[in-house]
């Protein structure tokens, strides 16, 4: 039986064979083929998935590991972030907004990324 797959418009697939991404760009003309991404372009597009709301009113877990098997270890000024969680400010302390930094590795190589989130403290 013969089956016929009609592709309107482009399409992006990412493959991953034998650890190597690749993605294919298909079109209603003929399937193309890229090259595999760079650890670069992978570390990238992990810094790129992650995503915070504009402001929190509960405690924060970051996430130790991202896209493409990346690992990622958080800072806040300069020190480790305490079981990759980041608490509210209790209610005298008040609402405060935070910079915090994500190194994230692959293959040895590593890309830093700066995320800015406002805490709502805890209420009284």
């Amino acid at each position: 039986m013969n089956k016929t797959l009609l592709i309107s418009g482009l399409i992006t697939v990412s493959l991953i064979v034998m650890g190597i991404i690749y993605f294919s760009t298909l079109s209603s003309d003929e399937p193309q083929i890229d090259e595999p991404l760079t650890n670069q372009q992978m570390l990238t597009l992990a810094a790129e998935d992650i995503k915070f709301n504009e402001s929190y009113s509960e405690d924060i877990v970051l996430p130790r590991t991202g896209l493409y098997e990346t690992n990622i270890f958080w800072t806040m000024d300069s020190d480790l972030i305490p079981n990759n969680t980041i608490e509210r400010p209790s209610f005298e302390e008040g609402d405060r907004t935070v910079t915090i930094t994500a190194t994230i590795t692959l293959n040895g190589e590593t890309i830093r990324e700066e995320y800015t989130i406002n805490l709502i403290a805890y209420e009284e």
